[in-house]
């Protein structure tokens, strides 16, 4: 028995001494800075099928998104790339080395690359790494969190987005140019709210409880089939989020409101998408949708702790906002034009459903 334990212990000891010089090895490979000057086929490729997800879906995403030509600006360590029907300016130069013609893009260098709606002359685009440059950043920024054990043995597979994935998310930064587009004031207004961002009490103990209570409603609304039952959540939900609120500010209630609407509304998007691609199966290149939303079950689950979510972040409102979207879904309501007017958000659109059937 000894000479097992002896034998298990050295063969734990080996696993052990691979997987941290496999992943200290892939920390070194990705150090170096990705800096090609093109996009391999494979990456226009992925483009193509992002360009079919939203034009052939997108208006059961959310009307007119479809229609709407939007612009998707990658970017890796140096240089930015942009597809778009016309050249944006003499700034941007064209890309000729791939083998498929009949996506043309543009090049230019990197200013201040981030993942959202990006201005490009009189356009907006979505924007958002390539594939490899997202993967770098996801794993290198997981590493840099962890204490030093874990970090070395932190393997590189587990943060790597898959293609089906990358898809969804460059839709989400695609929605948010086409609010940009579409619903300017509304959009402008959203982005300001973020100057108070640091005065939300994130760590005040009463508001993280009521908040708890607020995403178990929506998640068990979520969850039920039942119209009485989604209803009977909802009040519960609204009613909640009225106690809750008294402990803010009139400006950190209007930062929760336009933040569901900016950011929730386009994780509804991404997650809309996803389903419907998955409704069709593979895509162009082969890319493999699955069923049952297999990415975004965790953050569904993470609604009964919605309070303790991402202490100090924002992403509690993607989460709550996303919610409520995919509950008026759920109840056959005709919400999204009235969802962007200009003072009119989720929760407003809930209350009003509310108060009628009473």
């Amino acid at each position: 028995m000894k000479k097992f334990f002896i034998i298990l212990l050295m063969f734990v000891i080996v696993v052990i001494s691979l997987l941290v010089f496999q992943n200290e090895r892939m920390a070194s490979r990705l150090k170096p800075p990705l800096d090609e000057p093109y996009l391999t086929d494979i990456e226009v490729s992925r483009v193509r099928e992002i360009y079919r997800v939203q034009t052939t879906l997108g208006n059961q995403v959310w009307p007119g998104f479809g229609d709407l030509h939007i612009p998707v600006l990658l970017y890796n360590d140096r240089y930015y790339f942009i597809f778009t029907e016309g050249k944006p300016s003499l700034l941007w130069k064209p890309v000729s080395r791939n083998n498929d013609q009949e996506i043309t893009y543009y090049r230019n260098l990197v200013k201040n690359p981030q993942a959202f709606a990006v201005k490009i002359g009189d356009q907006w685009a979505g924007s958002f790494g390539t594939l490899k440059k997202a993967n770098k950043s996801y794993y290198l920024g997981i590493r840099s969190q962890l204490p030093p054990v874990l970090k070395n043995l932190f393997p590189y597979q587990l943060a790597t987005l898959s293609d089906d994935f990358y898809v969804a998310a460059i839709i989400h930064e695609m929605f948010h140019a086409f609010q940009a587009e579409q619903f300017p004031g509304k959009f402008r207004k959203a982005g300001y709210v973020y100057n108070v961002i640091n005065k939300y009490p994130y760590h005040d103990e009463s508001i993280i409880q009521l908040w708890n209570k607020e995403g178990e409603m929506l998640a068990r609304a979520l969850e039920s089939s039942d119209k009485k039952e989604i209803v009977a959540c909802l009040s519960q939900f609204i009613k909640i989020r009225e106690k809750r609120r008294q402990k803010l500010t009139p400006e950190l209630i209007e930062l929760e409101k336009r933040i569901e609407w900016l950011e929730g509304l386009a994780k509804y998007a991404e997650m809309k998408a996803y389903e419907l691609a998955a409704g069709q199966g593979r895509g162009t290149g082969m890319i493999n949708y699955k069923k049952g939303l297999p990415y975004w079950q965790q953050e569904i689950g993470r609604l009964k702790k919605l309070g303790e979510v991402s202490m100090g972040d924002d992403f509690r409102f993607y989460l709550s906002g996303m919610a409520q979207a995919r509950l008026l879904d759920k109840l056959k309501l005709d919400w999204k034009k009235e969802v962007m007017k200009n003072d009119v958000f989720l929760e407003d659109i809930i209350i009003n459903y509310l108060s009628k059937l009473n």
